[in-house]
């Protein structure tokens, strides 16, 4: 992402990158432990977006989020694997719509 960033007229010494996180929720917060008095702007892959910012919003983190392109051959991977995330993350969610849908169902027939 640092280069993509470079390459698209960010100047390096505005990038700061985290390295050291396995996974979204860990590298908001290591992120925010390194900035968290400036204003911050989280550069992540397009299908990534909804989920890094309801993790920050779920951290007290009022970050601006903007995407980048996702090469068109890993689009159907990583929008369903990010949206699994999603349903793993709101489980609670899904399963209440479900059981919803299929009782609507069930009284409609």
């Amino acid at each position: 992402m640092a280069a993509y960033l470079i390459a698209h007229g960010i100047p390096a010494r505005k990038i700061i990158r985290e390295n050291k996180a396995l996974n979204t929720w860990q590298n908001l917060s290591f992120a925010s432990h390194i900035k968290s008095q400036e204003t911050v702007v989280v550069v992540t892959s397009d299908f990534h977006v909804l989920r890094a910012r309801a993790y920050a919003r779920k951290m007290g983190l009022n970050w601006s989020f903007i995407s980048s392109k996702t090469p068109w051959r890993y689009c159907p991977l990583t929008f369903i694997r990010d949206y699994l995330g999603i349903i793993r993350d709101h489980w609670w969610v899904f399963c209440g719509s479900t059981l919803l849908l299929l009782l609507v169902e069930f009284i409609l027939k």
